[in-house]
């Protein structure tokens, strides 16, 4: 849960330029810190308010990069909701 959210530490910083090398693959689990505690109570109130929040980013920045359709938020492309 913690790598889809972002909580995974990276182990070193890393060049994402055109010409850099492939995306890391090996992260450090850092067992018993304050992100692995936040994520042990799947139902924590915590928890879901930060995935609603992620979730709503996502979302965002999909419908931003590819529109598309059909949206519930935008017209259709016959021009009405």
């Amino acid at each position: 849960m913690r790598e889809h959210l972002g909580l995974l530490p990276c182990d070193s910083p890393h060049d994402y330029s055109e010409n850099s090398e492939p995306l890391p693959v090996g992260n450090i689990y850092d067992w018993g810190s304050e992100d692995d505690l936040f994520v042990q109570d799947p139902l924590s109130p915590d928890l879901w308010k930060l995935i609603g929040e992620r979730a709503t980013v996502n979302t965002s920045v999909f419908k931003e990069v590819f529109h598309s359709l059909p949206d519930d938020d935008g017209k259709s492309i016959f021009g009405f909701n």
